[in-house]
C-alpha cells in the first residue's frame, strides 16, 4: 500500500507540476519538500483523488 502512495504521489509531482518541461537542477531539489507538497495539495483538494 505506501508503494502506491508514494508512486501515486511522485506521478502526481511529475504531471501536476510540469516539471518533465523543467530543467532539474540537483542543487534546489529537496525530494521531501516536493512529497510534502504534494500530499498537503492531494489532501486540501477533495476534488483530487489518486
Amino acid at each position: 500500500m505506501a508503494k502506491e502512495v508514494v508512486v501515486g504521489t511522485l506521478n502526481t509531482l511529475y504531471t501536476a507540476e510540469n516539471i518533465q518541461d523543467e530543467a532539474f537542477n540537483p542543487a534546489d531539489f529537496h525530494l521531501g519538500d516536493e512529497l510534502l507538497g504534494a500530499v498537503d495539495d492531494t489532501w486540501q483538494k477533495p476534488e483530487r483523488h489518486l
